[in-house]
């Protein structure tokens, strides 16, 4: 499990990758939301899509939710502000991927080892599933 939590670390923390703009959906996912901006409370993050800017009752809501993504995504941005950088820097967003990907890495290896009950088989298998998935994001 460590040794997962270690390549993930090693694969997905070099600095040119903490560094990087935010990409993709990210930017609307961030940059775009008022819930993550803090331009509405933060218990709509219950009632919003993903997106942040339509209740999902409604019409235009893109119907895709995303709860706790969205509250780690608020959570950067108010870490970000409240350490007197712009609050939506990616370093911080990035480093939270990183170590969610790590920990998430390192939780393969125990739960393979249940899913497929081969206590006496030994960690092998888990083992491998848990680099191979910490090598692809």
């Amino acid at each position: 499990a460590l040794a997962a939590a270690a390549l993930s670390l090693a694969i997905f923390a070099r600095p040119a990758q903490l560094d990087g703009a935010l990409l993709y959906d990210d930017k609307a996912a961030v940059l775009g939301s008022p819930v993550v901006q803090g331009q509405v409370p933060v218990s709509k993050v219950w009632t919003r899509d993903f997106w942040g800017k339509d209740e999902m009752g409604s019409p235009e809501s893109h119907k895709s939710y995303r709860p706790l993504v969205t509250l780690t995504y608020v959570a950067n941005h108010r870490l970000n502000t409240q350490n007197g950088r712009n609050g939506d820097t990616p370093f911080g967003f990035h480093v939270v991927s990183a170590a969610l990907h790590a920990l998430v890495s390192a939780l393969v290896v125990p739960t393979v080892h249940a899913a497929l009950g081969w206590r006496e088989r030994g960690l092998f298998v888990p083992a491998l599933s848990a680099l191979l998935f910490a090598a692809h994001p």
